[in-house]
């Protein structure tokens, strides 16, 4: 089984952990690397592991090269996904990213991925538009899924933050799901998330969110994220809900 996309917590909060690495700061010298695990358990007695490390390395001012590398674990089978791409500086504010993927499972077949996201970045707010694709050639099969975010500190210790997907597949099927979620920091090394999502393919679904951060350093960060969903979409070859827990540890350093 390949699993490419899944509206749901789990796979939010990992474009979240996306987007944490790619923001303005990253573009400063030196690296910044994210590792992370995440482990889901479906109430219909499968399981997915999903091990990922993304390395940024500040190449010239305003410019930075995004590698990624992706292996998803289930029950008899397994993927591994290679992205690159670069992550440009429009303006102090704005920035860009591009990234172009190749996804391998262990039954020899290939697939493709392609990502575009334009992001708005200050101290207190930001707001991002994003499109994703994949194609997988054996089947002919692909989906194309816009995102429009949000967040804002009303004040200096709460987050709030918004994000809704809209995704389109070759079967014309369509899907959504928003996200939204509220962090608080108690102090400068530990604060706290919780959330939770909705989507609509065939019918409703649901996850509720959550979540810790330990800062212990500027530049080491480890976060914690706990989520139970119901009837949320995942696309292997055709759009499927599904019902489980999922745990996913990040460690963020810079150096």
């Amino acid at each position: 089984m390949k699993k490419k996309s899944k509206l749901n917590g789990r796979s939010l909060v990992m474009a979240i952990v996306f987007l944490a690495a790619v923001a303005v700061p990253s573009m400063a010298e030196g690296f910044r690397n994210i590792t992370s695990v995440a482990a889901d358990a479906f109430l219909n007695g499968t399981w997915m592991v999903e091990s990922q490390d993304v390395l940024l390395a500040n190449l010239v001012p305003g410019l930075a090269l995004l590698a990624r590398v992706t292996r998803d674990d289930y029950p008899l089978a397994y993927s591994h996904q290679i992205t690159m791409g670069p992550v440009v500086n429009i303006t102090d504010y704005v920035y860009f990213v591009a990234d172009y993927g190749v996804t391998l499972d262990s039954t020899g077949a290939f697939s493709h991925e392609g990502e575009l996201e334009i992001t708005y970045e200050n101290d207190t707010s930001s707001g991002a538009f994003g499109i994703r694709g994949d194609y997988f050639p054996t089947t002919q099969y692909f989906y194309v899924l816009p995102s429009v975010s949000a967040k804002f500190h009303p004040i200096e210790a709460l987050g709030l933050f918004g994000k809704i997907f809209v995704s389109w597949d070759a079967t014309n099927a369509l899907t959504s799901s928003f996200w939204g979620e509220a962090d608080w920091a108690f102090t400068d090394l530990f604060s706290a998330r919780a959330g939770f999502t909705l989507g609509y393919s065939t019918g409703l679904g649901w996850s509720v969110i959550a979540g810790a951060d330990f800062r212990f350093t500027p530049d080491l960060v480890l976060k914690y994220t706990l989520e139970y969903a119901t009837n949320t979409v995942v696309y292997v070859t055709t759009p499927q809900t599904t019902t489980g827990i999922n745990n996913t540890l990040v460690l963020d350093v810079r150096f």
